[in-house]
């Protein structure tokens, strides 16, 4: 991950000094602002406030560090926490009431987080809701609202992919005798042959070597075309939407009445949904987290986009 230090508040007055306990929480904060990741870097850096963060995202996922890990951030009003907190400063997209933060920017927060936890000997996250976990909001220590309804929605999603990619990546186990030889060139001329097989042992290939067939033979049977990919249909339903989009049991008719609950694709930037079966005209079946297979409709007024994939 590209990380610029250009930003490193060094004013003794902008942090605690050195941390008291190991760090253990992770808490993510928005700048309740519209503005670019150099622009908040550079407030940060330079205002008089005694104000710090351990890092600050920018709406196009661009990552700055705001202060060296051993220290004390001042961000959460509560020095009790933040010497044990690596904090996030996140420049939102969209301003009030909501706050939102672009995809760009949660995925550097995702993956910034992930590394965090690897050095720190964080084996894993969770939130909870409250501060027995050991991801935290900034209004659970101050009389605030950050990080906002948006920012707060992502927090569960934002445990999963943490944990996601904090687990071990599993070793193939080897298959008994046998051995598996991969061909990375032919050539008609030895000396092409020679000057790749030296490129192979200059690259690790170590035991890399030549095979000469004394004959290059053409194939007879005319090569067919690879079949086409089999694509899936899906419904993007739009963030724009604010209302909800109903959802309806597959036993029944899609009318208002009928309703089990409701998709809120604005809080999580737009929804999307693989379409498992069409069984009338606007109407399709999905499967949601909370609802189970259920139907919804998608008639030509309605906000939504039908994607192949």
């Amino acid at each position: 991950m590209d990380i610029n230090r250009d930003y490193i508040v060094t004013d003794r007055k902008k942090h605690g000094g050195p941390r008291k306990k190991a760090i253990r929480v992770l808490i993510p904060h928005h700048n309740a602002g519209v503005v670019s990741g150099q622009g908040l870097a550079s407030y940060i850096k330079t205002t008089t406030r005694a104000l710090s963060a351990t890092y600050i995202i920018g709406q196009k996922g661009e990552v700055f560090q705001g202060l060296d890990e051993s220290l004390e951030p001042y961000t959460t009003s509560n020095r009790a926490i933040d010497t044990e907190a690596i904090t996030f400063e996140i420049a939102n997209s969209k301003g009030a009431p909501n706050w939102e933060i672009s995809n760009a920017s949660f995925d550097a927060l995702v993956e910034l987080s992930i590394d965090i936890c690897k050095r720190h000997g964080i084996k894993e996250v969770s939130y909870t809701g409250d501060k027995r976990g050991n991801i935290h909001l900034h209004k659970w220590y101050a009389s605030t609202s950050c990080p906002g309804p948006y920012v707060e929605s992502l927090m569960p999603e934002y445990a999963r992919r943490i944990n996601e990619g904090l687990k071990p990546k599993p070793t193939p186990k080897p298959e008994g005798d046998k051995m598996y030889k991969i061909q990375i060139g032919a050539y008609s001329v030895k000396a092409n042959a020679d000057k790749a097989l030296k490129e192979a042992i200059a690259k690790g290939y170590k035991d890399a070597y030549i095979v000469d067939s004394g004959s290059v033979t053409k194939p007879s049977d005319p090569i067919k075309p690879a079949p086409k990919p089999v694509t899936k249909e899906y419904v993007q339903l739009s963030k724009e939407v604010t209302t909800g989009w109903r959802v309806y049991p597959l036993n029944k008719e899609p009318v208002v009445k009928n309703a089990i609950g409701s998709l809120q694709p604005h809080k999580f930037g737009g929804l999307e949904y693989e379409v498992l079966a069409r069984p009338m005209t606007d109407l399709v079946t999905i499967q949601t987290r909370d609802w189970g297979k259920v139907n919804i409709y998608i008639g030509k007024e309605t906000a939504h986009k039908i994607v192949r994939k």
